[in-house]
């Protein structure tokens, strides 16, 4: 249900207008974080655009907000964390109800294999960068990644607590397209703990929610070469996509960092390893995120999280009406990179342009159709797959 919140409706059209102003022209200021600071080659600080959710007066006005395009910036959504259940997650709580749960992602190579939740909780003190602790898992918030996995009410009631969540209702990816991984991704990590740097998948707009700790992401502009980047390993997903991840690591060995940002974050590329990397942290731009926060992560852009302080959070993603296209111009060029001839059949099949004038549910039930009759998908793995709200 939308977002009846009570805010004058000027509120709204003042933070529609301003959410598709492009966040490089910033103004310092209550909305705003300072930036950017550019220092002999180190990071600079991201002017990141915050948006309280309680000046937000309808569906539609967040929907405008998140609906940003492929030219977005990070967004900061402030005071949707606080109506959650889940601000009050400990790691005490956390290992009470999950703590068994192992962890499970989709992109690992060995499903199931990793430390439960108590076993990392019970180390993740002694993390550094050095030696980082690190969990990620897409099973444990209670929608198995493989979308057969029973649902625990012990599981199913954390995601509750993550509710009410307007994402849910405005996302043409979960349910519209296949339920394919978990719904949600709980997040874990020690000092020094960092994701890989990476484009996600599909060009989706990732979303993270820091409910404790302190988190620096770092961001590298789209038209970054890839030959700053190493060999880039294409991860072919359920032949659907690719999650493209770098070689290099943008904290790998000390470094710097930009103005404002926790001194264990002045970290930077091993260029002594890669020197193809020399000057690539000039052109990252940081965002360091606080508890409270949720973070939009732009489509298309390069990513990498690094963890200031022992921190939890939550993970998903969505599709809205801009992206939409984007998604389905992947799905079509990962066929065609994968099997010319398949690309060629598949092309056919959605019907040339007139496919990409069709409303978005129709669009995307005739390319799920496509990828039925090409053999890609089978019949099997489309049923149930309603839009979720919760």
């Amino acid at each position: 249900s939308p977002l009846h919140l009570p805010v004058p409706a000027m509120w709204s059209a003042l933070l529609v207008s301003s959410a598709a102003a492009s966040l490089e022209h910033c103004d310092a200021g209550e909305h705003c974080t300072a930036g950017p600071h550019v220092q002999n080659g180190c990071p600079a600080a991201f002017p990141v655009k915050r948006i309280n959710v309680q000046d937000i007066e309808t569906l539609q006005d967040f929907k405008a907000v998140m609906d940003r395009g492929r030219k977005a910036k990070p967004l900061i959504l402030e005071g949707l964390v606080e109506g959650w259940q889940a601000s009050a997650w400990t790691p005490a709580l956390l290992s009470e109800v999950v703590g068994k749960e192992h962890q499970r992602y989709e992109g690992d190579a060995a499903r199931g294999k990793g430390p439960t939740v108590s076993e990392f909780f019970d180390k993740w003190g002694s993390s550094t960068p050095e030696h980082p602790q690190y969990f990620i898992s897409e099973d444990v918030l209670g929608v198995a990644a493989d979308g057969t996995k029973s649902i625990r009410s012990s599981n199913l009631s954390l995601m509750h607590d993550i509710v009410p969540n307007p994402f849910y209702e405005l996302d043409w990816l979960h349910g519209h397209w296949r339920q394919h991984f978990g719904l949600l991704a709980l997040t874990l990590g020690g000092v020094g703990a960092r994701s890989n740097l990476h484009v996600d998948m599909y060009n989706w707009t990732g979303w993270h929610a820091l409910i404790s700790g302190e988190k620096v992401w770092r961001f590298l502009p789209r038209e970054t070469s890839p030959r700053k980047l190493g060999d880039v390993l294409r991860k072919d997903f359920k032949g659907l996509a690719h999650d493209y991840v770098a070689q290099v690591d943008l904290f790998a060995v000390p470094g710097c960092a930009s103005p404002g940002a926790p001194p264990v974050a002045a970290r930077g590329p091993d260029v002594a390893r890669y020197p193809f990397a020399e000057g690539l942290l000039a052109e990252t731009r940081e965002v360091v995120q606080r508890p409270g926060e949720v973070l939009l992560l732009p489509s298309g852009m390069w990513h990498q999280a690094f963890y200031a302080q022992p921190s939890v959070g939550v993970s998903s993603q969505y599709v809205a009406d801009h992206d939409v296209a984007t998604m389905l111009t992947e799905v079509v060029r990962h066929q065609t990179d994968s099997d010319p001839s398949r690309g060629k059949r598949i092309k056919k099949c959605l019907g040339g342009n007139s496919f990409w004038q069709m409303e978005h549910a129709k669009k995307l039930r005739k390319a799920k159709a496509c990828l039925v009759e090409l053999g890609v998908w089978s019949p099997s793995e489309l049923k149930g797959h309603s839009n979720i709200a919760v």
